[in-house]
């Protein structure tokens, strides 16, 4: 793994690059897109032994941050949507530069499997070859609607540590909701969006949700083939704060993995 910063000199942002393994190398390269907020911390394990599974099936993959988010540049309560998509366009470019591949496959994880999908539908450049959206946000409503009840429960806890009244009513886990943030998600209708009409789209869900129904729906009325899988797993991104850390739904990585090679 190398850690570095790149893109432009206000709103560098921080990756980790893995290098395909040297006897496969040649593969289409992988970005992966976290998703946000409280889920990336609980997802950042997984995402990073999916990121080493895939270099070591011969794919070099980048894994990075968000423009506010993490050890990129920023504040979190800067970070947009619109943003975020032209940061995996970055990342795009950047990882075609570090491995010299001319294809790169877009995995996104919750929210980022929802910006993996308007970033490839944005792309100009005919570079992007799959897109796998892994428990993808279809409707940002409902989006924000489950992050509160998380968070409500979280608080409501007897066990833990914080009461309802210690966190502000413009944050959850401690990351800020302003007005303007919460207008931002609000209008995200993935089944808007084509990511590309001539390509596949692979969907790996860890359960069955009419709102993943009506993607697929969605998808199919524009001629988009879709790839969709059921693996039952984990959902790191909804688990307790202080074990899931340690959970890895591999399942759904073997799944990922085996559809890149």
């Amino acid at each position: 793994m190398n850690p570095f910063h790149f893109g432009v000199s206000d709103k560098r942002l921080f990756g980790v690059y893995h290098p395909a393994a040297a006897e496969r190398s040649g593969g289409v390269g992988v970005v992966v897109c976290p998703p946000a907020r409280d889920e990336y911390t609980l997802s950042h394990r997984a995402l990073r032994q999916l990121a080493g599974q895939l270099a070591r099936a011969g794919h070099p993959t980048l894994r990075f941050d968000y423009f506010g988010t993490g050890d990129s540049f920023g504040e979190c309560h800067e970070g947009r949507t619109a943003q975020w998509r032209q940061d995996i366009g970055m990342a795009i470019d950047e990882l075609k530069s570090l491995s010299g591949v001319s294809r790169v496959a877009l995995v996104g994880l919750r929210l980022g499997g929802t910006l993996a999908a308007m970033t490839a539908a944005e792309r100009r450049e005919a570079d992007v070859s799959r897109v796998i959206l892994w428990d993808p946000v279809v409707f940002g409503n409902g989006y924000v609607q489950a992050l509160r009840t998380r968070h409500d429960e979280f608080l409501h806890a007897g066990w833990r540590t914080a009461p309802a009244s210690s966190e502000p009513a413009d944050g959850l886990f401690g990351f800020p909701l302003t007005d303007e943030i919460l207008a931002d998600l609000r209008t995200v209708d993935l089944t808007t969006v084509t990511p590309y009409p001539d390509n596949r789209v692979y969907i790996v869900v860890s359960q069955r949700t009419r709102e993943g129904d009506e993607l697929r729906r969605a998808l199919a009325e524009r001629g988009t083939e879709v790839v969709f899988e059921d693996v039952k797993g984990l959902r790191v991104w909804e688990k307790d704060v202080l074990l899931s850390r340690e959970l890895v739904p591999a399942a759904a990585i073997r799944r990922i993995t085996s559809w890149m090679v």
